[in-house]
């Protein structure tokens, strides 16, 4: 059966705070294997990570390391359009407290490959 999504080795450290230049695992060496076709949930207590994989799995982080490849090909050569074709659920609402309105807005935005004045003019209407 043929892998969509593989990860290998994947690591993202956070620094611990803005002043600050210790910093913290938030996926430490991560090796993943999804098939096409196969619907998965990534599941886990709060701080084990799920965001932040789901958020480096869509390209709204990517500062990592270790390997990523979506149906065969590198995610840093998959263009963002590409986002359109899946689909992502969360438990929650998804949005994002500590941000502003039009802040959670671009974030999606940016998922969907929209630009930033499609959100301007989204909040304006």
């Amino acid at each position: 059966m043929k892998d969509i999504i593989r990860c290998n080795g994947l690591t993202v450290q956070f620094k611990k705070n803005l002043f600050s230049n210790k910093k913290f695992l938030a996926l430490d060496n991560i090796t993943i294997q999804v098939f096409k076709n196969e619907i998965f949930g990534i599941i886990g207590p709060s701080g084990a990570g799920k965001t932040t994989l789901l958020n480096v799995l869509t390209k709204q982080i990517q500062n990592y390391s270790g390997k990523i490849e979506i149906d065969g090909n590198d995610i840093k050569n998959i263009k963002q359009d590409f986002f359109k074709k899946i689909s992502l659920f969360a438990v929650d609402s998804g949005l994002y407290m500590d941000l502003s309105v039009y802040d959670n807005l671009l974030l999606y935005a940016k998922v969907y490959g929209k630009k930033e004045e499609d959100v301007y003019k989204l909040i304006k209407e």
